[in-house]
This record gives structure tokens, sequence and C-alpha cells, in this order.
């Protein structure tokens, strides 16, 4: 199994192998919890949201059936699926606190290029010499290509949608092209994650100048189907990751207008006036398709919401209501014990 292979390679790799179990202990526990893990919901939003974005991608090479070669979508599925097993499983065991591939140097991906209090170069770390990452990974290049081909094909298609002036096509790629977007920030954050967590490693790295694994060891392979993490030298082509790219953004808070909060209100009235909650992924595709009374799209791309941000709102408003609630019953038994005290006082 994949992951109990990844597991034995991040032990090998990170000097661990005292800590191995057998294989028939580590199919047990897998098991234990594949049982019990019913839902990314709630464990880690990273993961989720990442999880879900892959799924979003798939529908959207679905969408485009109708433009593209059948064999085209299959390869463009195989390779995203191959890029969704990567960063769930090997991804982690590529991270080195320095490495001459970017996409796995903690340090470089975290320093920040702005603020030398909290930049590290790699030019100053024994292990790795060269600051100017001149390696990629092949499956992170992978994913990039994937994406990139995929951003191409839609542009194309919009492009020639506006110049034959055609309204429903130019809202169609639109809208596929705000949602690729989408899917490739939640993939990307996800990565970002996986980086956060390597921090500690990178600096015991740093700090006890651990001696850089042969780059061969770290190359595993999972099944035969499944390609394999291979570094070679970046090309002209590719598209160079800048300092600091592992760094979280700056979180823009952005009220929501009258207008998406009417919308949502509505939504969540209707919910709890039927019964039948609606789900904050339904809401965001809702969201997409909602038009005005003249028949116009009613949000544009930057009014949307993602299902994280819907669910957060309705959270917001059943917690309100919950209070609503409680605060109604309170004042209804303060009535109840003053009328009751009128009435005794009226019988004495």
């Amino acid at each position: 199994m994949e992951i109990i292979q990844s597991y034995k390679t991040y032990l090998r790799d990170t000097n661990q192998e005292r800590l191995l179990l057998s294989d028939s202990t580590m199919y047990r526990i897998l098991k234990v919890c594949s049982e019990r893990r019913k839902s990314l919901q709630g464990i880690d939003s990273y993961l989720a949201e990442g999880s879900d974005a892959y799924d979003d991608l798939f529908d959207i090479i679905d969408k485009l059936a109708d433009v593209i070669d059948s064999d085209y979508a299959k390869k463009l599925k195989r390779l995203l699926l191959e890029g969704k097993q990567y960063l769930r499983t090997d991804y982690r065991t590529h991270l080195k606190g320095t490495s001459l591939v970017a996409d796995h140097c903690a340090m470089y991906s975290l320093s920040d290029p702005n603020d030398q209090r909290f930049r590290l170069s790699c030019d100053n770390h024994p292990t790795n010499p060269h600051s100017n990452h001149s390696m990629r990974c092949s499956r992170c290049q992978q994913f990039k290509d994937s994406l990139g081909d995929m951003r191409s094909l839609i542009a194309e298609l919009l492009k020639d949608a506006r110049d034959d002036g055609n309204a429903v096509s130019i809202k169609r790629y639109e809208d596929l092209e705000a949602d690729v977007h989408n899917a490739e920030t939640k993939i990307i954050n996800r990565k970002k994650h996986l980086l956060y967590k390597a921090e500690d490693y990178a600096l015991k790295t740093y700090l006890e100048k651990i001696e850089e694994i042969d780059r061969s060891r770290a190359i595993p392979v999972i099944i035969d189907d499944i390609a394999v993490a291979i570094e070679t030298p970046i090309d002209d082509n590719d598209e160079k990751l800048s300092e600091g790219w592992a760094l979280k953004s700056a979180r823009q808070f952005q009220l929501f207008s009258d207008d998406v909060k009417q919308f949502l209100d509505d939504q969540f009235d209707n919910g709890q006036r039927t019964g039948k909650k609606i789900d904050s992924k339904t809401v965001e595709q809702l969201m997409k398709t909602a038009t005005d009374e003249l028949g116009n799209r009613r949000f544009m791309v930057k009014d949307r919401l993602t299902a994280r941000q819907i669910a957060s709102y309705f959270s917001r408003r059943a917690s309100k209501k919950r209070q609503e609630s409680v605060q109604r019953t309170k004042r209804e038994i303060e009535d109840d014990i003053v009328y009751k005290e009128m009435v005794n006082d009226e019988g004495k």
C-alpha cells in the first residue's frame, strides 16, 4: 500500500528506522483509521478543501467534454489524479530543510525576502551550497503543466467566444476560468500547509547540520502505474517559484454585499422552513448560476463565496438563532413567574 511505502521511505530518509513497525501492524492500524475516518470535514480544512479542489477540476473537465477530445480529457484526469496522490502521500517525504528543488526546500519556501529577521539563505547551509534551486520535481511540475494546459484551453475558448460575441459562452468560460483559479488556490494552500508542518523539521535540519541524503534514496516507487518523482534540471520555460512562496498571504477582509447576505439568508431560512438544510457546497454552485429579474448574472466572480465562507456564515446565523431562542425562552419563563405571582397575590 502506498501509505505504508511512503511511511517507510520517510523513516529511512530521516534516520528513524528504529520506529518501523511490521507490515501486519501497519495494515491493522490503517484498517482501523479507514473505518473511523468518515469525512475530511473538521479534521483538516486545508486537506478537505484541497481534496475538493481536485474534484472540482475533474468536474470542469467533464463540463468541457463537448469541446475537447475524450482521450485528452482522460489524460488530464489521470495526470491530476497522480498529482492528488502525490500531494497526499509522497510530497511530505520529499520536503527537506534545504533542497535544490524550490518546491521541496522549506528554508527557501518559508523565508521572508522582505524581512531579514525571518530569512535564511540556502547559500549558508553546508548541505546545499547552491541557492539557485536549479532542479525541478517531475511530479510537482506535472501538476503545474496540467493546470497550465487547462488555463490555456479555457482562455482560448473564452477568447473565441468574445470574438464571436456569444454571451452564453462568455459566461460559461468565465465561470470555468474562475473555478480553475479557485481550485488551484486551494491546492497550493494545501501544499503550503504541508510546508508549515515541515518548518520544525527544517529548523532541526539546519541546527543539527544533518547531512542531506542522496537524492536517489528520496525517490520512492509507489505502484507501477503511478509516475515516480524524479529531479531534473529546470527548463527555461518553467515557472520559477519566488522566495517565500509558501508564506501565508495577507488576509483581505471584505464585507459581504447586501445582495449576497440576502441570498444567503434566503437559502438559510428556506432550509429552516422546510427542514431540509442546504449544503454550503450546493449554495456555492447556486451563486454561480443565480440570475436577477432581467435574467442577468446576479453575482460577479469577485462577489461569489467559497463553500467554507458560506458554511461560516450559516454557522453564525445558526448560533444567533439559538441565542435568540434561549433569550425568548428565558423571557417566557420570567413572564410565567410574574403571571403566577400576580395570580397568587390576587388569591390572597
